[in-house]
């Protein structure tokens, strides 16, 4: 490869080597204390809430806005994963995990039946010495 190329493009490469880095630092810091933090029942089939207008608050709004913005980030962060070090599908399933929208469950029933995704949650749960999820 030509050296010209290479500077050509090297704010491109400075940044993907960037984001490489924060999705190493979001995959071995974040996605285990999320992982922890869910309950041990969280992907069993079970009737999914749906809150009413009257619950929304200005505070809920902020916390519903804030937590969106959290998955749709590791979400991304995951997808970049697939391409990039780190663990992209166990990190698109927990920015799921973390987002609120119709029909969450279905998609993460979805996305975790591969048993290695199964393997690989059960694994950090095991390290954050936290029972293994209990599946459908």
């Amino acid at each position: 490869m030509n050296i010209s190329v290479l500077k050509q493009y090297s704010y491109l490469l400075e940044v993907l080597a960037a984001l490489s880095a924060l999705t190493f630092i979001v995959s071995l810091v974040c996605i285990p204390l999320i992982v922890a933090r869910l309950p041990r029942n969280y992907f069993q089939h079970r009737q999914e809430r749906i809150a009413s207008l009257t619950a929304i608050t200005p505070g809920n709004l902020v916390l519903l806005l804030i937590r969106n913005i959290v998955g749709l980030l590791l979400f991304l962060a995951g997808v970049a994963m697939l391409f990039l070090p780190g663990q992209g599908v166990i990190t698109m399933v927990i920015g799921i995990a973390v987002m609120s929208f119709p029909y969450k469950r279905r998609l993460l029933v979805i996305l975790t039946t591969p048993p290695s995704v199964r393997k690989g949650l059960n694994w950090i749960r095991h390290k954050m010495k936290k029972e293994s999820f209990y599946w459908q």
